[in-house]
């Protein structure tokens, strides 16, 4: 929806009748997007963030740490992906379909780009989020002259200090004992 709502109309453990090909049916998660009605077909910015959290969350919950997008259809169907790689496909290289949409089509490769850079982040241990930057700074400056090298990420208006990057949330969970305890 434009509000960022997720809907599941078909579970992913089903297969979809939707993109005018079997073979792909069989093999997608299909996703439609709320966009504007109007040419080119703009997603909103909430739309295209839960676009990219949603593709990340469908990547990890089937054991994907990569998102291929090649923009083309025969080099797509060609290639076998590795067992941590998902590939995206579009709707009209199935049927006579303008889907997806202009917008969508010129954003593929910010989407696999963003999908990817999330799928990589390893875990951190967040110290505290600040509506200022300069609270933000001093926690930074603080943990630092205790050895720690935090840094800021700005995250949905706020100002996170952030700890390290894990490789597992089990290794992550063990430091943010530790540092609970010595802090």
């Amino acid at each position: 929806g434009s509000d960022g709502r997720v809907g599941l109309y078909v579970p992913e453990s089903h297969r979809s009748w939707c993109s005018s090909s079997g073979e792909n049916d069989n093999r997608a998660v299909t996703i439609e997007c709320a966009c504007d009605p109007k040419y080119p077909y703009t997603f909103n910015k909430v739309v295209y963030k839960t676009l990219i959290d949603l593709c990340v969350d469908i990547c990890k919950r089937n054991g994907k740490t990569k998102l291929i997008w090649f923009n083309d259809k025969d080099k797509t169907l060609a290639y076998k992906p590795k067992s941590n790689e998902m590939l995206l496909s579009i709707h009209k290289w199935f049927g006579n379909t303008t889907c997806p949409n202009k917008w969508m089509l010129d954003h593929m490769d910010d989407l696999e780009k963003a999908v990817n850079k999330k799928l990589q982040h390893k875990y951190m241990i967040q110290f505290g989020c600040f509506k200022s930057k300069d609270n933000a700074a001093r926690l930074v400056r603080a943990l630092a002259g205790r050895g720690y090298d935090c840094s800021i990420v700005k995250d949905d208006g706020y100002y996170c200090v952030r700890y390290g990057k894990f490789k597992s949330k089990t290794k992550a969970e063990k430091m943010k004992e530790y540092l609970i305890n010595k802090l």
